[in-house]
């Protein structure tokens, strides 16, 4: 498959996923912005994100029901120049639910775009 269509396949997952979506993604430098929305009914407490087995973003952060925020990571190695594609795999999403922690969330699906 080609590399457009890897990336279209990538963002129509995320951007469905749940219980946290993710509309937008990007990596540029070793930073990669996440525009994530919580999909569940209840307040959820976002704890980690990992990308390929590295936290890329560890702070906890409240979404209500419905909430978007915008999450900026680290990520371990820079993206590349503007324009490179970029595949990120094995993301994972931990996250709280009322008083259940440690709630995983492992997307089927790799990030894929181009660097900015």
């Amino acid at each position: 498959m080609g590399a457009s269509s890897l990336e279209t396949q990538s963002k129509n997952f995320w951007a469905g996923a749940s219980p946290f979506s993710v509309k937008t993604f990007k990596a540029a430098g070793t930073a990669v912005t996440l525009a994530m929305v919580n999909n569940d009914l209840e307040p959820l407490t976002l704890t980690d994100i990992s990308i390929g087995g590295t936290s890329v973003f560890s702070t906890a952060t409240v979404f209500n029901s419905g909430q978007s925020i915008v999450v900026v990571g680290t990520l371990p190695a820079a993206c590349g120049n503007a324009g490179d594609p970029f595949q990120y795999e094995n993301v994972k999403i931990i996250y709280s639910k009322g008083s259940v922690t440690g709630l995983t969330y492992v997307g089927a699906k790799p990030l894929v775009g181009k660097c900015s």
